[in-house]
């Protein structure tokens, strides 16, 4: 499974095309691969978990990792419901994306397609 950043430019293009709907369910999907806490993801996908503190040191382990997706999924789900705020939310998917990478669970340019318009989706990674 790749864990490799996505590009720059496919950044951009994610930040003008991707469909929040579809970020919002896939990390619904994913984050139940990654994490066993079941009360913590059921806050995560209502947008009210308060943010879990990642140290420097933990940033890189599995435990860091998986703050960060809960982290990543409860903002984009409390930012989803205002259209101004929707950059937010595809930024933070992207965040995720990268983390579920580094953890194994998911490929990181695997999902940012999945939340793409068929004629935009990325082939591979640059």
């Amino acid at each position: 499974m790749s864990t490799a950043y996505i590009t720059n430019e496919q950044a951009i293009a994610h930040r003008d095309h991707a469909c929040v709907e579809k970020c919002i369910q896939v990390m619904h999907r994913v984050i139940t691969k990654a994490i066993d806490d079941q009360d913590a993801i059921y806050q995560a996908k209502l947008g009210i978990l308060r943010e879990l503190r990642v140290g420097d040191k933990e940033a890189t382990q599995e435990s860091g990792r998986k703050k960060f997706l809960l982290n990543a999924l409860s903002k984009a789900t409390s930012l989803s419901e205002e259209e101004r705020f929707h950059i937010h939310v595809l930024a933070e998917f992207r965040c995720f994306c990268f983390h579920a990478g580094q953890l194994g669970v998911a490929d990181c340019l695997s999902l940012v397609n999945e939340t793409m318009p068929t004629d935009e989706k990325f082939l591979e990674a640059a």
